[in-house]
């Protein structure tokens, strides 16, 4: 089956050509490749093109590298939500995941604040 060219590519869900109905994918996750789908709304046929994409998240990490512990900076303290930056990975680190945070993931023998004061 060929799939032509219109208006609707590019969306995150399937819209009709018919109706412009959204359709909802509760039911179908079809692989990739060219599906035919009936609408919700208008009952009429159409074909769908499912693709999917590859997104990529990265940060830095001294660990990895070897040069531990992070020198971190204060970006911003918020309504009691510090944020540090990292000036060797550019890791950025919030104070909960510092030793004795709510949500601690670093020692202190992992990292050293090396400023503390944010710019006005």
């Amino acid at each position: 089956m060929n799939f032509q060219a219109n208006e609707l590519w590019g969306n995150r869900q399937p819209i009709c050509p018919y109706c412009k109905q959204k359709q909802s994918m509760d039911d179908y996750y079809p692989d990739e490749g060219v599906h035919d789908l009936e609408c919700e709304n208008c009952e009429k046929k159409f074909v769908v093109q499912v693709r999917i994409e590859r997104q990529f998240d990265t940060v830095g990490d001294c660990a990895l590298n070897g040069e531990m512990p992070h020198e971190l900076k204060l970006l911003f303290d918020f309504k009691n939500t510090k944020e540090y930056r990292c000036l060797k990975c550019r890791a950025e680190i919030y104070g909960w995941a510092l030793e004795g945070g709510t949500y601690q993931k670093l020692t202190a023998d992992q990292y050293v604040i090396v400023g503390d004061e944010v710019k006005k």
